[in-house]
């Protein structure tokens, strides 16, 4: 923003304008990616998910999966046109928790976007590895990008960079790293985002060479609470009163009693109730996806509990979710 623009309330007029256009229209939660994290949490936005970012070296060596090396791998420059519907499947497949689908036809044609920023200076153009099983079927994929380098000495210093990466399997997994790590005149892959808890993590017989480093990935933040408590699924059964303070929508507020039976989330107002537990929106929104437990939370002084038990209860409860998300990107 301008410096000449700055503190006369126009980011949080557009962001109170953003959030309560978002509640009437009966969405739950705003979620976003944010260029500056400190922005982001004066408007209740918590960190939702975490990614890690991993440098490679070329030719680093991966455990043994079983099957792996009888499965087929084509190379070829990424196409919409060519390689969107073996995409979509992939991900249609995908049961890993967190993994984004492709349910409208923009955010396929977003995975394939290919700006020259990206690729001018040396780099070259977004190729896609696809990895097929006996029968032709697509079991893993890959996009990725190489910028070749060179040393003082004549050793090859390029960097592979993926954008993308889904395996229907462990050995499918294993045959695309495989790959992957072993591009001829590469001395590093970068691989971002990756889960925290990716596969390839574990794959390495060297994990430190991986050299990962932490960042924030997915903020949320949910602007019509009992709706987007009944919204999500539970793990296992919960029943707890809830106060939540939020200083842009004070209904919210409750105190909310939350039960589950057979995943399925009931909320009802308790007027008069004592809470088990006391939580900012904030903090209420970075727990909601399962990404981040309430445990730590708790651990941090960022959640109070008044009923021993309930904090523990609550976050095994909100392990798994498939809650409706809406995205905003600045």
């Amino acid at each position: 923003m301008h410096s000449g623009h700055r503190r006369r309330g126009l980011l949080r007029a557009m962001m109170a304008d953003h959030l309560t256009d978002a509640r009437s229209r009966g969405e739950v939660a705003s979620a976003l990616y944010a260029a500056e994290s400190e922005i982001y949490q004066r408007f209740g936005y918590g960190l939702a998910a975490r990614q890690l970012d991993v440098r490679i070296p070329r030719g680093a060596t991966l455990r043994d999966v079983p099957d792996s090396e009888a499965l087929r791998v084509r190379i070829e420059k990424a196409s919409l046109k060519r390689h969107g519907a073996m995409v979509a499947e992939v991900q249609s497949r995908l049961t890993r928790p967190g993994t984004m689908t492709l349910e409208h036809p923009r955010a396929l044609t977003a995975r394939f976007a290919d700006p020259s920023s990206e690729w001018e200076g040396g780099g070259e153009r977004l190729r896609m590895l696809t990895v097929e099983d006996a029968d032709g079927a697509p079991v893993a994929y890959a996009m990725f990008r190489r910028k070749g380098a060179w040393s003082a000495e004549g050793i090859p210093e390029g960097v592979l960079s993926t954008k993308e990466c889904a395996a229907l399997s462990p050995a499918a997994t294993h045959r695309m790293w495989s790959v992957l790590l072993d591009i001829d005149l590469m001395g590093t892959v970068e691989a971002m985002p990756l889960a925290t808890d990716d596969p390839v993590l574990w794959l390495l017989t060297d994990p430190r060479s991986a050299r990962p480093r932490l960042r924030d990935n997915l903020w949320l933040r949910i602007v019509d609470v009992p709706a987007a408590l009944t919204a999500r699924e539970y793990l296992c059964p919960v029943d707890a009163v809830i106060e939540v303070t939020d200083p842009l929508f004070p209904d919210n507020a409750g105190p909310w009693r939350v039960t589950s039976r057979a995943g399925e989330g009931h909320v009802e107002s308790a007027p008069g109730a004592q809470p088990d537990i006391v939580i900012s929106v904030q903090e209420l929104s970075a727990a909601y996806l399962g990404g981040v437990s309430l445990t730590a939370l708790a651990a941090a002084g960022l959640v109070e509990e008044r009923r021993p038990g309930a904090v523990r209860a609550l976050a095994a409860a909100f392990e798994s979710t498939s809650a409706p998300v809406s995205n905003l990107f600045f």
